[in-house]
């Protein structure tokens, strides 16, 4: 009898599992497989040592494209220091590794870097490696969505001005902003159409 109850329990904890890691890749809506979209899997990176900076850069982005219909299924990196800046190879590794589609860099850039105009991914490594603190008292957050596959860049955006050093409340704020902003384009969507 004991042994009963306790499959009955595994069973029970294996669908409750099992529900949330649906959820948290996909959506409460049911659809059939063969009526699904292509679903871009992104991997974001927050080019910074800085705690609070990389908590608004990757977590609270990538949990704003989820809320807002776009999946992202991955926000820890795995990469090395980032004060070295990323490489093509280590970035190829850890998408290869994740099986993803995109790539999303957020960084902390000032006034002067807001004209960058890199078009592929490793033009734009080239130009951010190594990672420059902005030593100002107001900054940009700079995000760009690179197609992995190809490099081609497919999407950029800058907050408002914020403090580099602010607490994670405002740096939040505008991170959410740009991805909601990321979001309502689409355009990751689109690199499987």
């Amino acid at each position: 009898m004991q042994s009963i109850m306790n499959l009955k329990l595994i069973i029970r904890l294996l669908s409750v599992t099992g529900l949330l890691f649906v959820a948290a890749c996909g959506s409460d809506k049911q659809v059939r497989p063969e009526d699904r979209p292509a679903v871009p899997r992104s991997i974001v990176i927050g080019m910074t040592a800085d705690a609070i900076q990389l908590s608004a850069f990757e977590n609270i982005f990538a949990n704003i494209l989820r809320t807002e219909g776009e999946v992202v299924c991955l926000i820890a990196t795995g990469l090395p220091d980032l004060s070295a800046g990323i490489t093509m190879e280590t970035l190829n590794r850890a998408a290869a590794s994740a099986h993803v589609d995109a790539v999303i860099i957020n960084r902390m850039v000032d006034e002067s870097q807001r004209g960058s105009s890199a078009g592929t991914l490793p033009e734009y490594l080239d130009q951010i490696t190594p990672v420059r603190r902005v030593e100002a008292d107001q900054g940009l957050i700079e995000s760009r969505a690179f197609n992995i596959t190809n490099g081609e860049l497919l999407w950029s955006q800058w907050s408002g001005k914020v403090n580099p050093r602010g607490r994670l409340q405002d740096l939040a704020e505008e991170s959410t902003n740009v991805a909601k902003k990321l979001a309502k384009s689409r355009v990751l969507f689109e690199i499987n159409s």
